[in-house]
């Protein structure tokens, strides 16, 4: 008992770290980068409609999760009401969004499409890149026609699913309140939106993330191949859990044994395939290694490491991806020191920013006055949300709960595992509903403090001499 405390405390202890991290990257990005040039060059780059818009949708927004704190506990937003109306809520924001704009297809989101239409072609069910959004996305296809109608509303699906888990998680973990103000947030969220555009991964993999909450994780690596670093998480839940040391093994060996029987089909095609025992759905694992450790580019994707990947040996990608990853090593031992400092730069590029979405979604490959009042209304909302998760972990201190340091461990080793591997700001965007869950219990934690402080400066004053 007293070693599964030790660790329950010890998790708590690191995960609060990176969340404090998390939020000091992610309010100093938001206030040099957007509040102070806005200061001193508005309404420029924005214009004042853009400027409005942005604000609005701010303002808007805080108004939403007002509302969801004082319905929590409203007598006509029992059961299941309160988040079918938050869910709806979600899916009109999404439309409405979809009604206006079509996102831009370019790049990975045309690689993407085009997987699906290879699907449609008869071309099933494993790739080199992960083929579980790809073969969904042909199903809506198939059903609507190959239309922005189908991305949209496939992806609009998601996110309604993912809603109600949002609110579901909050509302068991912590309370109707909680769960009611993480899915509204998921809800107003401007990359969250706006990511039903899209036909990429994420919105899907928010949806299996939040599922591995639920200890589902098997579902994700078809989806991500980095899914599988959030088995351990689930894997050490048990043991944290004050759970006897026998008891605790035997719930975690039965989550692996779940893993292992739902990869099976991955193992058994990467045996056949690449004569490798690997549960990986990707090809390019050493080649993210290997651009990780470019120092020059950041840790992120660049045409140079991409032209490199082509000229390498193999007969196919899997080869030439193994062939870059024994690579990676060396790049990181020319210069040690760089190599260290990099690591800061990726931990500020995958968490400081929340713009992807409107660049995926609005841009393509130009940056237009709609993608940075996208980039605005986003980092607007991003930085609040990530303080307050980071508020929410921390008042986890004395009897942190299960789901508080799930959610923890899920996030610390998605951090630890893009200092290694290739970073983009889109790869924390899976994290987001589960961000909303802490941010939505630091919000609560915060009111009933300040509450707790009135009264008791009401008190005191009331019994004042003189009162």
């Amino acid at each position: 008992m007293r070693r599964g405390v030790t660790l329950r405390r010890a998790t708590w202890g690191v995960a609060t770290v990176v969340f404090a991290a998390i939020a000091l990257v992610a309010v100093s990005r938001t206030v040099t980068a957007y509040l102070v040039p806005l200061l001193r060059h508005a309404p420029a780059p924005y214009g004042w409609d853009g400027l409005l818009l942005a604000l609005g949708w701010f303002l808007v927004a805080t108004l939403l999760l007002v509302l969801a704190w004082r319905g929590a506990n409203h007598p006509r937003a029992r059961g299941a009401v309160l988040p079918l109306v938050i869910v709806l809520g979600a899916v009109a924001i999404r439309l409405a969004v979809a009604a206006l704009l079509d996102g831009a297809i370019y790049g990975e989101t045309r690689i993407v499409r085009d997987q699906a239409l290879g699907v449609l072609a008869g071309d099933c069910c494993f790739s080199h890149r992960p083929m579980g959004y790809p073969i969904v996305l042909a199903g809506a296809f198939r059903l609507l026609g190959v239309t922005p109608a189908a991305i949209e509303l496939l992806n609009v699906a998601l996110a309604a699913a993912t809603a109600w888990l949002t609110w579901d998680i909050g509302r068991i973990a912590w309370s109707r309140r909680v769960g009611a103000l993480a899915a509204t947030a998921y809800a107003v969220m401007p990359s969250q939106a706006l990511f039903a555009l899209v036909p990429l991964t994420e919105p899907m993999f928010a949806l299996v993330v939040a599922l591995i909450v639920r200890l589902a994780i098997a579902l994700g690596q078809y989806v991500r191949a980095t899914a599988a670093a959030l088995l351990l998480p689930v894997v050490l839940l048990p043991f944290l859990g004050g759970h006897r040391l026998g008891a605790a093994a035997a719930r975690a060996a039965g989550v692996l044994a779940v893993f292992l029987v739902l990869m099976a089909p991955v193992i058994g095609y990467n045996l056949r395939a690449h004569q490798a025992l690997s549960v990986s759905t990707s090809a390019y694992g050493g080649w993210s290694l290997y651009v990780g450790a470019n120092r020059q580019s950041g840790g992120q994707w660049n045409a140079a490491d991409a032209a490199r990947l082509a000229s390498f040996p193999g007969d196919d990608w899997w080869q030439r991806s193994e062939y870059a990853g024994s690579l990676a090593f060396d790049r990181i031992m020319e210069d040690p020191a760089g190599s260290a400092r990099l690591l800061t730069r990726k931990f500020w590029t995958m968490w400081a920013d929340e713009t992807y979405a409107a660049s995926y979604a609005l841009g393509g490959s130009a940056v237009t006055q709609g993608v940075q009042v996208g980039w605005l209304g986003s980092q607007l909302l991003w930085a609040p949300l990530v303080l307050l998760a980071a508020i929410g972990m921390a008042r986890e201190r004395r009897h942190p709960r299960p789901a508080a340091l799930l959610i923890g461990m899920s996030v610390t080793l998605t951090a630890l595992v893009h200092l290694a591997l290739e970073v983009h700001s889109r790869y924390h965007s899976y994290l987001v509903p589960l961000l909303c869950v802490l941010a939505a219990a630091g919000a609560s934690s915060a009111v009933r403090w300040w509450a707790a402080r009135r009264a008791g400066r009401v008190a005191a004053e009331g019994t004042a001499p003189g009162a």
